[in-house]
């Protein structure tokens, strides 16, 4: 997945449509996304065995409804 960002974030540097740059965002997106997931399994371990300690963080729930929009109309867009 780091393999997968790393090249999309260099493809984004190069000459493109629209359309291509706004797919290697999404393509970004949900790489960065999976990353997280897949991040977040050993915490659910830690839940499970009891042995879990919780962090404060902040987020910016603007960019998360961003990159959720973002998700949504692609799929309306593929839809037509």
């Amino acid at each position: 997945m780091n393999a997968i960002t790393g090249l999309t974030y260099l493809l984004q540097k190069t000459n493109l449509s629209q359309d291509q740059h706004a797919h290697l965002n999404s393509i970004q997106r949900s790489a960065t996304s999976l990353i997280r997931i897949i991040n977040d399994i050993p915490d659910f371990s830690k839940v499970v065995a009891g042995k879990l300690d919780i962090e404060e963080s902040a987020y910016a729930p603007e960019e998360i409804l961003g990159a959720i929009i973002d998700q949504v109309n692609v799929k309306l867009t593929k839809k037509g």
